[in-house]
Order: structure tokens, then sequence, then C-alpha cells
């Protein structure tokens, strides 16, 4: 399965992850709620999160997948809830 570091050369990820900021959510814990505005994406290094819209669990995700880009990109309000699982 792809991530999206695949894409990546191993010094454009150390570029990437130089500009981050590491955070650690303990399980329950929501970055982003769906309807909000969008001000920062996310990279899964570690764990996994739920994906729900309206409450209910469309997809799973976990180390190599981004979350919040699209928001942002698109320059929108957030389409889903993101809560940390592990």
């Amino acid at each position: 399965m792809a991530t999206f570091f695949d894409s990546f050369t191993p010094h454009e990820v150390a570029r990437i992850s130089a500009h981050g900021r590491r955070v650690k959510l303990p399980e329950g814990w929501s970055p982003i709620w769906e309807k909000t505005p969008a001000d920062k994406a996310y990279i899964i290094l570690d764990g996994t999160v739920s994906v729900r819209q309206h409450g209910d669990q469309i997809a799973m995700l976990g180390p190599g997948d981004i979350v919040g880009e699209a928001a942002i990109v698109g320059h929108k309000l957030r389409t889903a809830t993101i809560v940390a699982t592990s």
C-alpha cells in the first residue's frame, strides 16, 4: 500500500519533517472536526485514526497516511472528523 512519503526522496522527507511539529494524541482525541475551518494537515507516523462523517466511521488510516490536506487545498470546511484510535 502506498503512503504519503513514497513519492519523496529521503532528503525531501527530511525537509518536510523539519517544517512540521510532532504531536502525540491520546486515544479518543480529535485533532480535526467536521465542518470546521482548516488550518493544519497531519501525517500519521504511528498508530491509527478513525475517519468519521456525521458520526459514522468511513475509514481507518495509519502510518504514512495524511489527513486534513483536502480542506486546506480546496479552501473549504473539513468534511470529516478524525479520532485517534491508537
